[in-house]
């Protein structure tokens, strides 16, 4: 038990990977064509699962993965041949797997999850009803074996090969390194993908059964260089160095024992990265958001002290805190890939209960985002992926019909542009039908029968965010139960974005996702409303107007503000957001023109306050329902509270 607690966060976080990137292997084998390459990649994951598994004790892992890899071996092998069938079974096991690991991390042990008919049906594809484990040593354990001594011992019996240079490497983990045995498998493994393994002490068998090593001895043959050699093993978390000797030849060997710094023998050592958990992140970036917070506070009272050394003081201050403001920040970054990744497989079984053909087109997998925003994106594009399945595209016969190929396309996509983030899922289905949609939305109850006569296209697209909404005639498992849209609207506005839809008849839709790249610190507008403050997102501020309230016009009696030939309707932002006792100035208007990727609104309020980076709050307990407009709050420098003002709210398309 100590050591699973010592490595259980290790385990957990290489075994998901792993899994995925078994569930990535079996999606390009089911899409493409079956070769021994990839059969060998499939065999190589499932051998890693159940080395680790075994490592940690985890025995019902160990067995699933075993019995997998049997069968995989026996593909490898040619004694059986790759099936539809097969597929389903792999990625059933990789399923449970998943839910293993899941349970794990919850403190469940992996025998929670019955594995009997899984290890039947893995039986049966091999045709008998058991699979034998493979033994290790008499004692369980390996005599160390020097690399002179390995090398020797393969030349005793073995011809120099024909083609390649024959090298003799050893790998050594780092002294604190958790699990060597698993590391030094992950070693001999990445050399197995790259070279020619001709020998290795310990064999990969026993390190996956266990083994305890504390280095490992490879002869290999590759035309690899030597440079290559050292980072393929240092590619490898918590590999301390990688040895690599000249080449052999026979009767040569003891001649590879010299001093460092002779013949190419090459030494690399250390690491450019080290794991760091987000715990440890997070309490750095609060610590460095209160620090931009202190920061601000003091560049008020300097201000308003007129203290110049106080105010140089502020002023060198607020540039160190911006340079490691940055520095921090770049750590929060990650990567769509993690969220990304999950999908293919998801897809894939969607696609097969519903009876579809489905090609999904990933693009923009590397763009990054605040670690926060990626966390909660996942279940939103669950949502919109199941959607563009059900609702979007046809079946495969209804789009033969239509003179359209079977298999439709679903394309997932992310793009970054300025500090803003885009999600797009597309697909070339159906369409909307705003008929459809607006006779659903009169039977609801949500519009009249006038009103939606007047309806613009992006106003039909905006019922189906309504919570309970759906144009689905038939209850399933996947949609039609007014789940799913409202709760993506809902979501993106509370992380500062917006949700947008085109569609075409009978080519498609596109739902597009629009999002900060960071959601904590910014930049912002301060203004003034009704005595109190709000701030706004500067990088949603198009210009900032003043205007006498005489010469604003009206239009069936709704204010409007002109600006670059384009007339907008006129929010005033205190009858929006209810400020009590707001009347605003009788004479002048100061209007605030927010733009967004072609989308513009104009807000009226009293004042403007200047800009001022800010930490973005959470409303918190307090407030446990969304406010319409409002995404956070923020401490200004004299310790007040203003509200920040979500612009998708207020932003319409012209």
């Amino acid at each position: 038990m100590d050591k699973q607690n010592s490595y259980l966060s290790l385990f957990i976080e290489e075994s998901r990977e792993h899994i995925q990137a078994l569930d990535n292997q079996l999606l390009q084998l089911e899409q493409g064509t079956v070769d021994r390459e990839s059969v060998q990649s499939l065999f190589r994951f499932a051998h890693t699962l159940k080395g680790m598994a075994s490592t940690m004790g985890f025995l019902h892992m160990t067995e699933l993965t075993h019995h997998m890899e049997d069968l995989l071996d026996a593909l490898r092998s040619e004694r059986l041949t790759w099936s539809s069938e097969m597929a389903d079974l792999l990625f059933a096991c990789s399923g449970v797997l998943r839910q293993m690991v899941d349970g794990i991390d919850a403190g469940r042990p992996d025998s929670a999850i019955d594995v009997g008919v899984l290890l039947h049906q893995l039986a049966d594809f091999l045709g008998r009803g058991s699979v034998p484990g493979k033994p290790l040593h008499k004692d369980g354990t390996t005599a160390p074996v020097g690399e002179d001594g390995l090398a020797a011992q393969w030349l005793a019996s073995h011809s120099l090969p024909a083609d390649g240079q024959l090298y003799s490497l050893r790998i050594v983990p780092e002294e604190s390194c958790s699990l060597p045995g698993v590391r030094l498998f992950m070693a001999v493994r990445a050399y197995v993908a790259r070279c020619q393994v001709v020998a290795a002490q310990p064999s990969a068998e026993e390190l996956a059964q266990g083994v305890v090593a504390t280095q490992g001895d490879l002869v290999i043959v590759s035309d690899l260089s030597p440079e290559t050699l050292v980072d393929i093993g240092m590619g490898i978390s918590e590999i301390a160095r990688v040895e690599v000797s000249k080449p052999l030849q026979r009767g040569t060997v003891k001649d590879t024992a010299k001093p460092p710094g002779t013949g190419t023998e090459m030494s690399h050592k250390g690491t450019t990265s080290v794991r760091v958990s987000t715990e440890k992140l997070d309490l750095l970036f609060n610590l460095v958001t209160e620090l931009v917070e202190t920061k601000t506070r003091l560049e008020t009272v300097a201000k308003q002290q007129s203290d110049g050394v106080l105010v140089e003081t502020a002023e060198q201050l607020s540039r160190l805190t911006r340079q490691l403001q940055e520095v921090v920040m770049q750590t929060r970054l990650m990567s769509l890939e993690t969220v990304f990744q999950r999908f293919p497989r998801m897809v894939r079984d969607l696609a097969k209960g519903l009876g579809k053909q489905v090609e999904l087109q990933v693009e923009g997998a590397q763009t990054e985002l605040d670690r926060a925003l990626v966390e909660e994106l996942g279940d939103l594009l669950v949502h919109l992926l199941r959607n563009a399945l059900d609702h979007g595209l046809e079946t495969p016969e209804r789009r033969l019909a239509a003179g359209k190929p079977a298999t439709g396309v679903v394309r997932l996509a992310a793009y970054s542009k300025g500090n803003r983030a885009f999600i797009e899922i597309a697909e070339d289905g159906q369409g909307i039908d705003l008929q459809k949609v607006v006779h659903k939305a009169v039977d609801k109850g949500l519009v009249s029968a006038q009103e939606a006569t007047a309806l613009r296209a992006e106003q039909v697209y905006n019922l189906l965010f309504q919570p309970g909404f759906s144009t689905s005639e038939v209850l399933s498992d996947v949609s039609g139960r007014g789940v799913g849209l409202d709760v993506v609207k809902s979501k993106v506005q509370s992380l500062g974005g917006e949700v947008q839809v085109e569609s075409q008849p009978g080519k498609g839709s596109v739902f597009r996702i629009n999002l900060p790249l960071t959601l904590s610190i910014f930049t912002a507008m301060l203004v003034w409303v009704g005595g109190e403050v709000y701030a706004v997102p500067l990088d949603a501020v198009y210009q900032v107007y003043t205007q006498k309230r005489q010469d604003v016009h009206t239009l069936q009696g709704k204010p409007l503000f002109f600006v670059d030939n384009q007339s907008l309707p006129l929010v005033f932002l205190g009858e929006a957001f209810q400020v009590p006792n707001y009347q605003g100035d009788p004479d002048l208007l100061q209007v605030l023109v927010l733009a967004r990727d072609g989308r513009y609104a104009a807000l009226a309020v009293d004042g403007f306050l200047g800009q001022q980076e800010v930490v973005l709050k959470a409303l918190g307990a307090y407030f446990p329902k969304e406010i319409p407009g409002i995404s956070g709050a923020l401490v200004l420098g004299d310790g007040r509270v203003a509200l920040v003002v979500n612009p998708g709210y207020f932003l319409r398309k012209e």
